[in-house]
């Protein structure tokens, strides 16, 4: 029995479509994580690197993945601007100690170059941590406070 040519092109079709858009990292429904060994050896070229010290025991760090790491724009503002690198500081205590970790979570800025911008220590809803990912993504840290900038944002 010969199955009909459109049938054929029906099924490549099915199986060719959803490849672009699950192999582009922007249309990720999660947070593209590396190491602190893969960012070191890849590089962030012109990205700068956002940094999550955490523990799998740590309260705030669970919420952080459960709630703000799971939103939408917070993915894909990451995923699209940043090196995201996910340090757990049980399992690597000298990069602990090399960013002097005191508590977690940790949210670390970096420059595309390894200077520190900035961080966040503790818990952070995810449209506040959105705003402060484009406070530092478009460089205004370099040019007005957070606070002003927050009020831009929020008062086009």
């Amino acid at each position: 029995m010969k199955t009909p040519v459109w049938t054929i092109t029906l099924v490549l079709l099915a199986l060719w479509v959803p490849q672009p858009l699950s192999a582009g990292k922007a249309f990720s429904n999660q947070i593209n994580w590396i190491s602190y060994d893969e960012a070191e050896e890849k590089g962030a070229g012109d990205r700068k690197y956002f940094l999550f010290f955490y523990t799998d025991q740590c309260p705030a760090c669970i919420r952080l993945k459960k709630h703000t790491f799971t939103d939408k724009a917070v993915i894909d503002y990451i995923n699209a601007n940043y090196t995201p690198v996910k340090v757990n500081v049980g399992k690597d205590p000298k990069l602990a100690t090399r960013f002097r970790i005191q508590a977690v979570p940790d949210l670390r800025f970096l420059s595309s170059n390894g200077k520190d911008i900035a961080r966040w220590p503790g818990y952070i809803e995810s449209q506040h941590l959105l705003t402060l990912l484009q406070y530092i993504g478009t460089n205004s840290y370099e040019e007005i406070s957070f606070k002003d900038f927050a009020k831009r944002q929020n008062n086009p």
